[in-house]
């Protein structure tokens, strides 16, 4: 398939800008990364000058992305096309492109983009751009109700593959930060763990379940609403784009929580699980995690190493936590790392400790709140409210109840007419075949 494109698009050729009808073709260039990859596998040359060629184009018939990137105060939403999944897709590929070339101009590039990114369009939980999958300026918009289908699951992912890639090669806390928000909300929230049947607005029907729903309400929204990407295929079958691509998300998850380094491990997520491996000089090395996080903040790691050997491992401090214990003692961080360097011999345990608390975020006039990792939403279904009313609350009157079997956590407030329950977000809204089925993140909120 490559060299078929090779032999079609290019220079003297059909230009890579001109093969799609929409977006500037940004959609066509964001095929950069694979040629990239498979430059990487093949060290085949005509896949890397095809990447040259991509770079080269800027990804934009209607104007260099690289060059929109790289002006100061020109933010993704000001491009001269604002496709939020394409866009990044492209960039992510101008990252591959970094790693062969090594000039470091592209990873400057990419990292002004990010910050540019995350600073105008990046949402409470942790998703990028409203307006359908657009970048629009929506961090400052999102406390806003709205008709349109905003939050794309599409979005989430990329953004999360292009957050792991700068993680991977700058190590900088605030992009683990990042994923962890996209994660545990947005991505989450996606799963159509009741196989509820999605509606399809241009046929005006409901059809069949798909796995992942497309996207993510704020405000007074219903989820289930559209199929993003909606394909019928032969016998009656049909798709959607992030039906597909959440699956890789939710790989991405557990393959990001450890990672090796070269003088030891770091330890981004912190899931159930066990790891065989080997340390950095192949001795056999045994790790078991205990915890309830991201409901709980204690988590328990069991290190047993075979041979006496010296290697560091490091911790991700979440930045929602003020303070962290280390085995009942506080510790002050480096870099938003806990490291622990020493001679491994035999097993040890060591007891981390993330104070979890409830927190406001006011923005617009309008409140949400959180509890360590996890965004709180209203579901109506749930606490028999509306999610569009006006809550008088005693926001220190946070107490957390036994959840749902198919929740994260629950808590309750005390309000000016009785309880009012909140759930993790990624847990709400998931009866959404059922009548009243509305979730809201950002509500109008007085002080009781």
């Amino acid at each position: 398939s490559a060299d078929y494109i090779c032999g079609k698009i290019g220079e003297g050729k059909t230009d890579i800008r001109e093969t799609s009808e929409f977006w500037g073709g940004t959609n066509s260039c964001s095929i950069l990364e694979p040629f990239v990859e498979l430059y990487k596998m093949t060290m085949k040359k005509r896949y890397l000058d095809f990447a040259d060629y991509l770079v080269e184009s800027g990804g934009c018939r209607d104007g260099n992305l690289l060059e929109y990137a790289s002006k100061e105060g020109c933010y993704p939403y000001q491009y001269p096309e604002v496709k939020a999944y394409e866009t990044m897709s492209f960039f992510e590929g101008v990252l591959a492109y970094y790693e062969v070339t090594g000039e470091k101009k592209y990873l400057d590039i990419v990292t002004k983009f990010v910050k540019d990114a995350y600073k105008t369009d990046g949402t409470i939980i942790g998703d990028l751009g409203g307006g359908g999958e657009l970048f629009d300026n929506f961090a400052v918009k999102q406390t806003e109700e709205t008709d349109r289908h905003v939050q794309e699951t599409c979005v989430t992912v990329t953004w999360m593959r292009l957050l792991v890639r700068l993680f991977l090669l700058t190590g900088k806390a605030d992009y683990a930060e990042w994923i962890e928000r996209s994660s545990f909300n947005a991505l989450w929230g996606s799963l159509n763990n009741k196989w509820n049947k999605i509606f399809r607005s241009y046929a005006k029907k409901m059809f069949k379940p798909l796995p992942f729903d497309s996207y993510s309400p704020l405000v007074n929204g219903r989820r289930g609403r559209e199929i993003g990407g909606f394909r019928m295929m032969e016998n009656n079958v049909h798709y959607g784009c992030c039906a597909s691509i959440a699956s890789a998300g939710f790989a991405l998850v557990p393959m990001f929580a450890v990672l090796r380094e070269e003088k030891g491990f770091v330890f981004n997520f912190f899931f159930n699980g066990e790891i065989i491996t080997k340390t950095p000089k192949n001795n056999d090395l045994y790790v078991k995690i205990e915890s309830h996080y991201p409901c709980d903040g204690r988590v328990k790691v069991t290190i047993d190493c075979k041979e006496k050997e010296k290697f560091a491992i490091k911790f991700r401090k979440p930045m929602w936590c003020k303070t962290v214990l280390v085995n009942g003692v506080s510790y002050i961080e480096k870099e938003n790392r806990i490291i622990i360097e020493k001679d491994w011999c035999g097993k040890e345990s060591i007891v981390l400790e993330f104070p979890m608390q409830l927190k406001t975020h006011e923005q617009n006039g309008k409140t949400a709140f959180s509890y360590g990792p996890l965004i709180l939403a209203l579901d109506t279904r749930k606490g028999k409210t509306r999610v569009d009313d006006e809550y008088f609350i005693d926001l220190n009157s946070g107490t957390l109840i036994q959840p749902a079997e198919d929740e994260l956590i629950r808590l309750e407030m005390n309000g000016k007419n009785g309880k009012v329950l909140f759930t993790d977000y990624s847990s709400s809204g998931k009866e959404w075949e059922r009548e009243n089925s509305k979730i809201s993140v950002w509500l109008k909120v007085k002080q009781e």
